[in-house]
Order: structure tokens, then C-alpha cells, then sequence
């Protein structure tokens, strides 16, 4: 009985602290381990100076590409346009941008909503919708107002007043 007690311990304690018995150099595996959130990305395998470069240039990317005026894109189809892994994607998004995929993608499409109605008024806000990469009228609102927490056309005029 206390054999059997003493494998399960140390098969406890090697597991719950896999440095102990790595082989090679154990300061990099620490090092990693240290630099990563906490939470569920503990175990990824994105160093986080990849993920900072990433996260750099995913900015670039939304601002200069705009993406985002697709309204059938989807992870994956960032995740090529980037190079990069849809889960290593999703891990930057979330831990640097602190929403998931779509809110991230749907505040994109939220501020270009706002600059193409605010520089070109001839068209209806449904259309400036649609042009920003919403599918749905239903969908651009609940969006728009969870965002701005205001109804776009509300918004808009308030907005409008503001710069006359």
C-alpha cells in the first residue's frame, strides 16, 4: 500500500511539475509558461513575442486590407489572409483585443459605418450599413447599439450637430 501511494505521489508532483524532471534547458520552457496569460492559453505554443508581432500586424491589416467589409468573413479567412493559425488568431484577438472574433470584426465595421456616413450623407444608413460589411439591417442595429449604446440614426444626428 504505501508503494503504491508513493508511484501515485510522484506521478502527482511529475505531472503538477513537468520542469522537474525536463531534460535540456528548463529556463526556456519556465520563461514561456511565466509570459503567458493566465487562463485557458496556458498550454499554447505561441511564444508571446510572435503574438505581440501578430497582434501588430492584425492592426495593419484591418486598417490597411479592411477585411472586415466582407460580410461572409470568417476566422479562417483572416487567419490566411494573415498567415497565421485560426487558433493562434483567436488567441491574439482575445487576449490582446479582450472580445472575440465577431465583436472584434463588428466594431471594424461599426467605425467605418460611422466614417463613410459622417463624410457622405447622400446615401441612407442602411446602405452605409451594408457598404461596412453588415448582412442585416436587425443585425447592425443590436450591434451599433451594444457598441455605441445608441440607435445609429440617433448617433448619427447627434454627431451631425456636433460638428456644425
Amino acid at each position: 500500500i504505501m508503494l503504491v501511494f508513493y508511484v501515485i505521489c510522484i506521478g502527482y508532483f511529475g505531472i503538477r511539475h513537468q520542469d522537474i524532471f525536463a531534460v535540456g534547458d528548463t529556463n526556456e520552457s519556465v520563461s514561456l509558461v511565466r509570459s503567458k496569460s493566465q487562463g485557458e492559453y496556458q498550454r499554447s505554443g505561441l511564444k508571446q513575442e510572435i503574438a505581440v508581432s501578430v497582434h501588430e500586424n492584425l492592426q495593419e491589416y484591418m486598417h490597411a486590407e479592411k477585411p472586415h467589409l466582407n460580410p461572409k468573413l470568417t476566422l479562417s479567412d483572416l487567419a490566411n489572409g494573415m498567415g497565421v493559425t485560426p487558433n493562434h488568431l483567436s488567441q491574439i484577438i482575445n487576449q490582446y483585443e479582450k472580445v472575440n472574433f465577431h465583436d472584434f470584426i463588428n466594431s471594424h465595421r461599426v467605425d467605418e459605418f460611422i466614417e463613410r456616413a459622417s463624410s457622405n450623407q447622400a446615401y441612407s444608413i442602411l446602405s452605409h450599413a451594408y457598404d461596412a460589411g453588415f448582412n442585416s439591417k436587425s443585425t447592425f442595429n443590436n450591434v451599433f447599439k451594444k457598441l455605441k449604446g445608441d440607435t445609429p440614426s440617433r448617433y448619427m444626428s447627434n454627431l451631425l450637430d456636433k460638428t456644425k
